[in-house]
């Protein structure tokens, strides 16, 4: 035939290096291109669990410094901010005005009338404050039947009528 093995050797030798270079650039080329995707994916379930732990630690706060019966502040959410607020006046010398009530006799409500009827009063009464509170001022149930009310940049004499106002709110509701 007029070909011998020694002419075709190196032809060879060329296709078997370009099919192994071409291998190996094939090769890197999947496995860069998995790294990436990889690290893509990482980051990506990365993210959306970052997200949804901070939604969940939101929810779970949320809940926390909720009263679950009157939707007033919690006590914890309460000690915090008074804190906070006491820091502040430190630093500032801006006060709060801070007014604590609670509701005479209300065992009396509660054993006469039932827990039932004792929540629905402290939900009525609660409901009822919130709507006179202004934007900037929080109302907390500190336990069973007291509450607490911090208001926000209240001057001195103003304090009184606004704890008259909610005297009068309690008053009115209980006569229902």
């Amino acid at each position: 035939m007029g070909i011998y093995l020694e002419d075709i050797e190196p032809f060879i030798t060329q296709v078997r290096q370009s099919f192994l270079s071409g291998n190996l650039v094939l090769i890197g080329s999947f496995l860069v291109a998995s790294i990436i995707l990889f690290t893509w994916h990482y980051f990506t379930i990365l993210h959306y669990q970052k997200r949804r732990l901070d939604s969940e630690t939101q929810s779970l706060k949320e809940e926390i410094d909720r009263d679950q019966l009157t939707a007033a502040r919690s006590r914890k959410a309460g000690t915090i901010d008074l804190e906070n607020h006491f820091q502040h006046y430190k630093r500032t010398g801006e006060s709060v005005a801070i007014f604590a009530f609670d509701f005479d006799n209300f065992k009396q409500i509660n054993d006469s009338y039932g827990h039932d009827a004792g929540d629905k009063i402290l939900v009525g009464v609660c409901n009822e404050i919130k709507k006179s509170l202004r934007t900037t001022d929080h109302i907390y149930r500190w336990g069973g039947d007291e509450f607490i009310i911090i208001y926000y940049g209240l001057k001195k004499e103003n304090a009184q009528r606004f704890a008259d106002n909610v005297i009068k709110i309690a008053n009115n509701f209980s006569c229902r």
